[in-house]
């Protein structure tokens, strides 16, 4: 299901390592500004979106959508590189617009940014991959893992609308 995907080798990672891997990027991306504002204690470990999103639901999410590519046993073919291009794009835009949205224009949000991009284009990729897949032939469990995915992204983004990362810079 991943075959013409840039990210498949990643796909075929364990799970847990996909996951150990988000978390290590977004908290790692976000500990960096934190230690330079000096607001590990006061943001970092205090707001309730960067604790339960990133630390938890995004990890949990990239773990999950490895699980369920994984599970795949008879893949629906999505080959147009136009798709992949396409989710590119939009995930290229999304992360501008955030980047704008929230002033997260310092340097040290460099690598928070290219960790926004990359989970905003896996995602979205997964999203529609994977609505394309269960429309064609879904168990049960991919239908679970798929709802699962959209509903942890989705208390991501509403606990960053009501705690935003509030960094001084």
């Amino acid at each position: 299901m991943t075959n013409n995907d840039f990210l498949n080798y990643l796909f075929n990672l364990q799970p847990t390592w996909v996951a150990l891997l988000i978390f290590l990027w977004g908290v790692g991306s976000l500990l960096i500004v934190a230690a330079k504002t000096k607001t590990i204690k006061t943001v970092l470990f205090k707001n309730p979106g960067i604790v339960v999103g990133d630390f938890f639901l995004l990890p949990i999410a990239g773990g999950l959508i490895t699980f369920f590519y994984q599970q795949v046993t008879n893949p629906v073919p999505v080959n147009n590189p136009l798709w992949t291009l396409s989710i590119m794009f939009i995930s290229l835009l999304l992360t501008i617009f955030s980047a704008l949205r929230f002033k997260l224009l310092n340097i040290l949000w460099l690598p928070h940014g290219l960790f926004y991009l990359f989970m905003s284009y896996i995602v979205l990729t997964f999203i529609s991959k994977g609505l394309w897949q269960l429309i064609h032939g879904g168990t049960p469990l991919l239908w679970l893992i798929w709802i699962l995915v959209v509903f942890a992204v989705t208390t991501h983004q509403l606990l960053g609308i009501l705690w935003s990362k509030k960094f001084p810079l």
